[in-house]
């Protein structure tokens, strides 16, 4: 069946302002100390002794080598169903380690998570991939979901820290899952589009969660994160709930 796409439209209010009838000099000369005063806010950023807006992350500025991107959003966590099962990287998973899943940090990679609603923190190593839900970024083991408090929501806000690289190489195959199916056809429907639109490498990955197959379908392949990413923009033009997944 044909794949259709929720549009989200944002829509932007102008705020409205007023002033006083007053002589004309003494209006200029309010606008005058007005915008002075507005310009030295701007410029200044949030003072020392004043918690900052929850909306600020200070000068905007490119990602360095050692950033997470994106390095705030919500954080899951898994545990018992998968207690056992091999992770990503070969190794059995263990649910009361202090480890974690992320789509595209290389394997090793040390991870401090911060619950920024209640200020805990943990840190993790990578050792598998996911979450495979849109508006997340991390899946954290049962324990590391316990140490900052969000066994209960079973989700929660955070922000990630990069701690330490690994010391083995760099992921060089990263994919993008356009989608998820239950039914092995509309996978293989799916996959056919993206061969023949130039994804020759693309690929579907078969799943097994709580008795139920599904069949992930991944556009690919990119040999750096930078060109997955590009490419990442381009289809969220037709599917915006596509994400970038490394081997």
């Amino acid at each position: 069946m044909p794949m259709t796409f929720a549009e989200i439209t944002v829509r932007l209010y102008p705020e409205e302002m007023s002033f006083v009838t007053l002589p004309l000099r003494l209006n200029a000369l309010i606008l005058i100390m007005l915008g002075a005063v507005l310009i030295l806010g701007a410029c200044a950023g949030p003072q020392a002794g004043h918690a900052p807006s929850a909306g600020y992350r200070g000068p905007a500025s490119k990602p360095g080598p050692g950033t997470i991107t994106p390095n705030r959003g919500v954080a899951s966590w898994y545990g018992p169903k998968f207690h056992g099962r091999k992770t990503a990287n070969g190794e059995v998973y263990n649910m009361y380690d202090l480890t974690a899943a992320h789509r595209t940090l290389p394997f090793g990679t040390l991870v401090q998570v911060t619950n920024v609603s209640n200020g805990l923190q943990v840190q993790v190593r990578i050792n598998d991939r996911g979450p495979f839900i849109k508006n997340r970024i991390i899946d954290l083991s049962y324990t590391a979901a316990r140490k900052i408090d969000m066994i209960g929501s079973g989700t929660a806000p955070v922000q990630l820290k990069k701690i330490r690289n690994p010391t083995h190489a760099l992921p060089n195959r990263y994919f993008v899952q356009t989608g998820s199916f239950t039914q092995l056809e509309n996978a293989e429907a799916v996959l056919a589009r993206l061969k023949k639109k130039g994804y020759r490498e693309s690929r579907k990955v078969r799943v097994r969660l709580d008795g139920q197959t599904y069949w992930r379908v991944q556009a690919g392949v990119f040999p750096t994160l930078a060109s997955a990413q590009k490419n990442l923009r381009a289809m969220r033009k037709e599917n915006p709930a596509c994400f970038i997944i490394a081997d």
